[in-house]
């Protein structure tokens, strides 16, 4: 099975196949997608960002940080 997604921007396109289809009857169908394809990295992203956008947000400006103080530790 080989399959090519693209968005069509002129009239007459051509398409490469793999040796392994020469010489065999093949079948081209067209269809029209819902939305752009994503990738893969795309949808590990939206896995990852689903997976911790449900833990509670906290504002960090609301603590204050004092370099000096955190810093001696003695």
């Amino acid at each position: 099975m080989f399959i090519k997604t693209f968005i069509p921007t002129t009239g007459n396109h051509t398409i490469d196949i793999p040796e392994s289809f020469f010489g065999k009857m093949v079948e081209v169908v067209f269809r029209e997608m819902e939305d752009k394809p994503k990738s893969e990295a795309a949808n590990q992203l939206d896995a990852i960002t689903n997976r911790y956008s449900k833990f509670p947000k906290t504002d960090s400006n609301k603590h204050p940080f004092n370099r000096i103080e955190a810093n001696d530790y003695e």
